[in-house]
């Protein structure tokens, strides 16, 4: 889940830039980021292999977005390991993602009231074999979980972490804000007790962010730090 807050910069480059040069970018088939800002060289060879399945469960407007986590994810893992549903509805006319949904051994992560909680002291989860991610901005995933009555019944686990997001060219709403690859990651992590696929999986998160602040895009805070700063300001006037 990553915040729809986004700077004037497209698909990781200079506004001036990308004007000038839109008849002649070459895109990467399969980063789907310019070539000239590829990120293809930071994807885990081999690309990794997981028990529990991730099902990325896409709002239509994320595949738009270039800056985006959720490509990068679906590359890093094995393709057995990360699928992806692109829709506003599920499990719609789908059979498989309907047998998916009704499964005991599916799981939603969502910050709901009713959510597990998982750190990285938990126990890892045998009992878990799919991992149910909704993938869009945060506005966009809570409507999605409130419009498909499919997710409610899911039981739902969600992080407790001190790791603050990597994330930095994306606003995100809270101190300990994810993204979708971040969230995905940590949480594969603690349930398969494999902490050595962060270093890896993250690794193109990290490229990302830093080619993006070295075309001039601007370090975010999150909300709540923004909010503390801003007051802050307005007790000093």
């Amino acid at each position: 889940m990553e915040d729809e807050n986004l700077s004037g910069d497209i698909f990781g480059l200079n506004i001036e830039d990308e004007i000038q040069n839109t008849s002649t970018r070459k895109i990467c088939k399969e980063c789907e980021r310019p070539e000239r800002v590829c990120l293809c060289e930071y994807i885990p060879n081999p690309r990794i292999k997981t028990r529990i399945k991730i099902m990325l469960l896409q709002h239509p407007n994320e595949e738009k977005r270039q800056i985006r986590t959720g490509r990068l994810l679906e590359l890093g893992l094995a393709a057995d390991s990360c699928q992806v549903y692109k829709s506003r509805k599920f499990p719609g006319n789908d059979k498989e993602l309907k047998q998916i949904l009704e499964s005991q051994s599916t799981a939603l992560l969502y910050p709901g009231a009713e959510a597990r909680e998982l750190t990285y002291s938990s126990e890892p989860d045998e009992n878990i074999e799919n991992l149910l991610i909704l993938d869009g901005t945060w506005d966009q995933a809570k409507k999605m979980f409130q419009r498909n009555p499919s997710l409610h019944q899911i039981k739902q686990i969600k992080l407790s972490l001190s790791e603050t997001s990597q994330y930095v060219v994306r606003t995100q709403p809270s101190v300990h804000g994810l993204s979708t690859i971040e969230i995905a990651t940590h949480a594969l992590a603690i349930l398969e007790n494999k902490k050595e696929i962060v270093a890896p999986l993250l690794k193109p998160l990290q490229a990302l962010c830093k080619i993006q602040l070295d075309y001039g895009e601007a370090n975010h805070h999150s909300k709540d730090i923004k909010n503390k700063l801003k007051k802050t300001e307005r007790e000093k006037l």
